[in-house]
């Protein structure tokens, strides 16, 4: 089965899994969803630098205004202000693209680690963050 058509990669800001749909999250505020699992998606854009950061969103890395990373997972903010939530899974490849100079080369994205309990405390009372 082929992927016939989806939006231009510069034009996406994350993809969503829904079930068995995935929902394209565009940079104009619109959203397209289309009848392929994520993992399709995940596949097809796998040479345009989109990140699997849990299992239900795939973002594009052209858009990471910030990374935070934390001891069991990593706080991604896009340019538009969304704040994700990486799984514990991915941590591992979240750290190991934070050192490869050549995978963010040209982005300017700013990277934090945090390994003390009073960040930890003080995120889960001042913020709300989507639940992966």
């Amino acid at each position: 089965m082929n992927i016939t058509s989806y939006p231009q990669h510069n034009n996406i800001l994350y993809l969503e899994a829904d079930v068995n749909y995935t929902i394209f999250h565009l940079i104009d505020g619109k959203k397209i969803v289309s009848s392929f699992t994520l993992k399709k998606y995940e596949t097809a854009l796998k040479n345009q630098h989109f990140l699997r950061i849990n299992k239900s969103q795939l973002v594009n890395q052209k858009f990471i205004k910030s990374m935070e990373i934390e001891k069991t997972f990593c706080l991604i903010r896009l340019t538009n202000g969304q704040i994700f939530r990486s799984s514990r899974r991915k941590m591992s490849v979240l750290k190991e693209l934070t050192t490869d100079k050549n995978y963010f080369n040209g982005s300017n994205i700013t990277f934090c680690f945090w390994t003390n309990t009073k960040r930890k405390k003080q995120l889960s009372k001042n913020q709300t963050l989507p639940q992966s």
